[in-house]
């Protein structure tokens, strides 16, 4: 029986190392949560998509990991995405988790000229038709103002997303 690495064959791997792999956190992706007492968190390890980029570069595909703040709106989020999309030399595929696909769903949104370099989008448990936990803390008035605290506090904004 092969493994899943086996049949990803050699002519995949060249065809994939043509385009550079842009990887794009989501909410909460760059706070460490031991500098907060959150009894509701355990310890997380700062290796989010780790094991995707070791394959990547086991496949000697071009890859890179988006520094984001993560609790930043979409449009200041958007704009780092665009960015990196602009700067790569090869035509650009692009992994997206939680709210890492809303931020590059923005991006494309708002300049449609990246269009011509974005091969492949792929978004992860994002959550393009709301969060039902995010609307329950917004639904409660003292949850929604610890909420905003706590926010605040990693380096987001309260300010509400606002769309052309």
């Amino acid at each position: 029986m092969q493994s899943a690495d086996a049949q990803f064959d050699a002519a995949a791997a060249d065809r994939l190392r043509e385009y550079k792999v842009l990887l794009v956190p989501g909410f909460l992706s760059d706070v460490n949560p031991s500098q907060f007492y959150l009894p509701f968190l355990s310890p997380v390890s700062n290796g989010y998509f780790e094991d995707q980029m070791k394959w990547l570069k086991e496949l000697g595909v071009e890859h890179e990991r988006l520094v984001l703040q993560s609790e930043s709106s979409v449009q200041a989020n958007a704009a780092v995405i665009s960015a990196a999309i602009k700067a790569s030399a090869k035509p650009v595929l692009i992994i997206g988790h939680s709210k890492g696909g809303l931020d590059t769903l923005e991006a494309l949104r708002a300049d449609k000229t990246l269009l011509t370099k974005v091969r492949g989008v792929i978004t992860l448990q994002s959550p393009f038709y709301g969060s039902p936990v995010a609307e329950y803390v917004n639904s409660h008035s003292i949850l929604s103002d610890q909420a905003i605290k706590l926010l605040l506090k990693m380096g987001g904004t309260n300010q509400p997303e606002v769309l052309p």
